[in-house]
């Protein structure tokens, strides 16, 4: 009787520390969702009743700029205080925000300091540019801080790089970048910075060789495998782009944009139903997203849900007429043999969007259907010219005389 009891006992305990683990969960899910929509005080709340004990490093940096973008320092300073051991390079340089945020220019100086001192600093003109320092940049100690030389010439290169890439000057990038490689061929940064390059000029070839060298170099970095996993699926690699997104959650599985690119793949891979989980769970959290729910409704309409992704979209034109929505509904009348309504929801897009060329290329695929060449052929060779290469092949082989 007694074991009975006991085992009792001990499953009531599992299925409450289950629920509480749950109710975590969803917290955490729901403050990710209000700092996307820069909620910050609903995100704040949430986070100030998750406990975990402090053991999730990113639970507690989400906290941390929760209550900076709050101006709440004083609290951001406790929290970020539990990170200096754990990661020097984010805690100091936000321990040294707070502080000179707090007037506190000895203390800010010191951090400031320690984060220069650390691997994964930020650059100069970054720090120097950073608003929360401009009340001790006429400061006789901020000013001596920079008489040394804190970055290496690795270090500066890299920046340049940077530079030359946020001002489009790919070409001046790719030869500091070349010679920075060169140079150490260990520079995980220089070779994700060139596959950033390569995949901006489409060159996905060479873009997926950096890449990988780059994600070798540099095990489960964000960054890395999240660019893989885009080179990946232009190369219509999907398998190996699902691969990266599952790692990617299994690193971070509180980002919602993760849950939506392997949604993407998924769809890519015809599993429509992977897909509308994927979306589903976003969307418990983020339940007003509208743009989410057309996005629900493309997986719907291929999965042969063409009734509650009819419903969906006929709501969402109702509120707010975005030529996205009537595009996807174009693309379920059309998959229906509901010509003439498809053709006029593709019309009415291009109304709103003159630049839609997906919308084009779909009413290329009509006037095709409906024997009109002439039509065809134009909106198809505007498809082109808008970016729609699918439309290339449609038009070469039903419009070269």
């Amino acid at each position: 009787m007694k074991t009975k009891q006991y085992i009792f006992t001990l499953f009531i305990l599992f299925l409450w520390n289950f629920s509480m683990s749950q109710s975590i969960e969803d917290k955490i899910f729901a403050a990710e969702t209000m700092l996307k929509n820069k909620d910050f005080a609903g995100a704040a709340n949430l986070y100030s009743e998750i406990n975990d004990n402090q053991k999730n490093n990113e639970i507690i940096k989400k906290q941390a700029l929760t209550l900076y973008n709050l101006g709440k320092y004083s609290e951001a300073i406790k929290k970020l205080e539990l990170l200096l051991n754990r990661d020097e390079s984010f805690a100091s340089i936000n321990l040294s925000r707070c502080y000179a945020k707090l007037n506190e220019n000895e203390k800010a100086l010191a951090y400031l300091k320690q984060h220069l001192q650390s691997r994964n600093k930020e650059s100069e003109a970054s720090i120097k540019l950073e608003t929360a320092f401009n009340q001790i940049k006429n400061d006789e100690e901020w000013k001596k801080l920079w008489l040394k030389d804190w970055y290496t010439e690795q270090e500066i290169e890299i920046e340049e790089a940077k530079y030359y890439i946020k001002n489009n000057k790919n070409i001046e990038a790719l030869e500091n970048l070349d010679n920075c490689i060169s140079k150490n061929p260990n520079s995980h940064e220089a070779f994700y910075l060139r596959a950033s390059i390569f995949y901006e000029l489409q060159d996905y070839k060479n873009a997926s060789k950096d890449i990988k060298t780059a994600s070798n170099l540099e095990k489960n970095n964000k960054s890395y495998l999240f660019l893989q996993a885009e080179i990946a699926n232009k190369q219509k690699k999907y398998t190996l782009a699902l691969e990266n997104y599952n790692l990617l959650l299994k690193i971070d599985k509180y980002n919602q944009n993760y849950y939506i690119k392997r949604a993407e793949t998924y769809s890519k891979l015809e599993n429509y139903s992977s897909a509308i989980e994927d979306i589903d769970f976003c969307l418990k959290y983020d339940t007003e997203n509208n743009e989410l729910k057309n996005i629900k409704a493309k997986y719907q309409i291929n999965l042969g849900e063409t009734w509650e992704a009819l419903i969906t979209l006929n709501q969402l034109i109702a509120k707010d007429s975005k030529p996205d929505y009537f595009l996807t509904r174009g693309l379920l009348y059309a998959k229906t043999n509901n010509t003439q309504l498809a053709f006029k929801d593709f019309s009415q897009a291009i109304d709103y969007d003159p630049t839609l060329g997906e919308a084009y290329f779909q009413l290329g695929l009509l006037s095709l259907i409906e024997k009109n060449k002439e039509s065809a052929c134009y909106y198809l060779k505007t498809a082109i010219k808008l970016g729609i290469y699918e439309a290339n092949e449609v038009f070469e082989k039903n419009c070269q005389d």
